[in-house]
């Protein structure tokens, strides 16, 4: 089954945040962030239900190489991502957002 992927201002937001954070600890970081997580999306396209519920339908994804996970939920033939974020922040920022 081919999925529909859409992407929240709020994810996108915290792609740029991230991506502005890896570019400032060093030139070209920031690409290979981008990168990781467009390979990560392209995963979880192909079989997105086998990634874990981590709360009530939502689902998360880990990005290789970074400690990012990315959240999103399957609705029918869509995948909604909610939240890009680093494993160690309070889920109570991407829960907010279901």
């Amino acid at each position: 089954m081919d999925y529909e992927q859409f992407v929240r201002p709020e994810a996108e937001f915290d792609l740029a945040e991230a991506y502005g954070y890896y570019q400032e600890c060093r030139w070209g970081l920031g690409e290979d962030f981008i990168l990781c997580v467009e390979e990560a999306l392209e995963r979880l396209n192909k079989n997105p239900h086998h990634y874990q519920e981590v709360h009530l339908q939502v689902r998360r994804a880990l990005v290789h190489r970074f400690p990012y996970g990315i959240f999103y939920v399957v609705m029918e033939n869509r995948i909604i991502v909610i939240a890009v974020l680093h494993e160690a922040r309070n889920p109570e920022r991407w829960q907010s957002r279901i």
